[in-house]
């Protein structure tokens, strides 16, 4: 479908490699990049979310990092595919959940938070 679409081998590649379910394995650091944003972002949405005035300006790393030991919080996120996009990059959890947040932030009037 995506070839039909017109992507190309390197886009589709990425595009797959960030769902474990299609068993593309991630090879270069596009790949794992994409897969480690992926669960975190919406994540990271959700934690805004519950915020007061529900803005990105009111998380922080700390805030993150809470939300992410409470299970019952945002259920169906896959936290262990959190913790291994981080370790993909090389990062710790923290500085990656650092580097998403403030890339978020940048962008925050384009995403509504």
């Amino acid at each position: 479908m995506l070839k039909q679409a017109g992507y190309s081998e390197t886009m589709r590649r990425g595009i797959m490699a960030h769902a474990p379910h299609t068993g593309t394995a991630r090879k270069n650091t596009m790949e794992r990049a994409i897969f480690a944003v992926d669960e975190l972002a919406g994540f990271i949405v959700a934690v805004a979310l519950v915020k007061p005035n529900k803005k990105l300006a009111e998380v922080d790393v700390k805030s993150v990092h809470k939300k992410l030991k409470q299970k019952s919080f945002a259920a169906a996120v896959k936290r262990e595919e959190i913790e291994l996009g981080a370790k993909e990059l090389g990062f710790s959890l923290d500085e990656h959940i650092n580097h998403v947040l403030s890339a978020m932030k940048e962008i925050t009037e384009e995403l509504g938070l």
